[in-house]
């Protein structure tokens, strides 16, 4: 009794006061919180807060046309209204399928429909016309109004299948005695209409069964199907499994595939991503973190980075998890003819992070020692990281067909392999005409000038001006 009361004083004698139950109150919070203050710097001594690292890696990887691995041509397949392959179209036809193109029977119905407008509200200015296919039109001469006049098409753009040409009544140039018509009147007065299928698919659509035709390259039907059909195409895959275009591949299977392909070592993940994305930005919360906090994919598509969230509790029995995101900035531009900046895409993967402190032998539990070393020598040693890979899918738009440039009189303009611009200044001449008349002093005369010449001129002040360069100096194209 002694003891106890020397530990807690007053203890013993609570009843003894009037007050004697406030101030056991008082005594109990006091021993308790002196109690717990103990045992929090104890377990802070043997248990110490540590900085936990956390590691992230990956790939960025963009939806890809897969190609056969022996001929490397396109697969491209028919396709079910469940997206699944049922057909493959290199059994279906002899041509290279990347020679090929794919048509919707919808854009046949349409032209088809714009074709039948257009005789029954062009009255007139339609009757007698003749839809000729264009190789057939391009070949012949036509009589023309004046019996004395006969014209031929000029060269129409490849895109263009069949050309509905006007009656001849309807052939009427307006010239001078002994001078024929231009290429640009030719064509104002005699093609009506341009379709870009042959005269027969346009006067004679397909059943209405039909989704889908095949055409070669100089616009020849090849297959019609009941089917969509597009091109086999994946993010990830082995290459003997994803790219045998000898047969059909479930959409299961192809998740079992891309599933197997992320599972192998580094060099098989790295050789499953069929169309890396380099020079992405792929990064965590850095007010968030600390570290390695980003990273830019690789040639491969590939990215790792390790970086360390605040102070996790060392005691091996708790466990923090941290819920964030994984974001990837990948730079796009926007189709243009003049050229357009660079836009940024985004996208996110939430991440769960376990913030535990390690099992440092210096504690003092030791079996969760020897546990915890035995786990971080695997993670260490494992060729198969025990935390997969997080991959980005940048999914796409595929647009086939083809593209011609056309100077402003309708010539067109051959397109090469590589796209080369020249500029170089022409003769010194004076533009008389009103449509390119430039007069920069204001004197209503036409200046001389040479285009596309830059023309650096220096002044030292606004009144007068100088041969030799000094402050002030300015560029302009004249």
């Amino acid at each position: 009794m002694k003891q106890l009361n020397r530990l807690f004083p007053g203890m013993i004698s609570l009843n003894m006061s009037r007050y004697g139950n406030e101030r056991a109150i008082r005594v109990i919070r006091s021993t308790m919180g002196y109690i717990g203050l103990v045992l929090s710097c104890t377990i802070a001594l043997t248990h110490p807060t540590i900085a936990q690292q956390f590691s992230q890696r990956g790939y960025v990887s963009a939806r890809t046309i897969v190609t056969d691995l022996y001929s490397n041509e396109p697969i491209v397949v028919e396709l079910d209204e469940a997206g699944e392959e049922v057909g493959l179209i290199s059994q279906k036809i002899t041509e290279p399928t990347s020679k090929i193109t794919i048509i919707s029977a919808q854009q046949v119905f349409a032209t088809n429909l714009r074709f039948a407008n257009y005789l029954a509200s062009a009255g007139n200015a339609a009757a007698g016309a003749v839809l000729l296919d264009r190789v057939e039109a391009e070949s012949l001469s036509f009589e023309t109004a004046d019996p004395e006049l006969q014209v031929s098409l000029p060269a129409l753009a490849d895109n263009v299948g069949s050309v509905l040409i006007a009656a001849q009544s309807q052939r009427i140039f307006a010239r001078e005695a002994g001078q024929p018509p231009t290429d640009e009147e030719v064509r104002r007065v005699m093609v009506l209409q341009t379709y870009p299928f042959s005269a027969q698919l346009v006067q004679n659509p397909p059943e209405a069964s039909v989704r889908s035709l095949v055409f070669d390259q100089d616009g020849n039907e090849l297959y019609r199907s009941p089917y969509t059909i597009g091109y086999r195409t994946a993010f990830v895959g082995r290459a003997d499994e994803i790219r045998d275009g000898s047969r059909l591949i479930s959409q299961d299977e192809q998740f079992q595939i891309r599933r197997a392909a992320r599972r192998g070592d580094r060099s098989e993940r790295t050789a499953s991503v069929l169309a890396p994305v380099s020079g992405a930005k792929v990064y965590v919360d850095e007010f968030a973190f600390n570290g390695q906090t980003y990273d830019y994919s690789q040639d491969d598509g590939y990215f790792s980075l390790s970086y360390n969230v605040g102070l996790c509790p060392a005691m091996a029995w708790d466990v923090y998890e941290i819920d964030h995101q994984l974001r990837a900035e990948v730079q796009y531009r926007n189709f243009s003819a003049t050229g357009a900046a660079p836009l940024p895409y985004y996208l996110t993967r939430q991440i769960y992070d376990i913030c535990q402190g390690d099992y440092n032998p210096l504690l003092y539990d030791p079996f969760a020692s020897s546990i915890g070393a035995a786990v971080n020598g695997i993670k260490a040693t494992n060729a198969i990281p025990v935390i997969p890979d997080i991959y980005f899918y940048v999914d796409v738009i595929f647009l086939t067909g083809r593209m011609q440039l056309e100077n402003l009189n309708r010539e067109p303009v051959a397109v090469g392999e590589v796209t080369r611009y020249t500029d170089l200044a022409g003769e010194e001449a004076a533009f008389t005409k009103d449509e390119y008349r430039f007069d920069f002093n204001r004197d209503d005369e036409a200046d001389t000038v040479i285009p596309g010449s830059r023309v650096t001129r220096y002044k030292e002040s606004e009144s007068s001006a100088c041969t030799t360069p000094g402050a002030g100096a300015e560029e302009r194209f004249v």
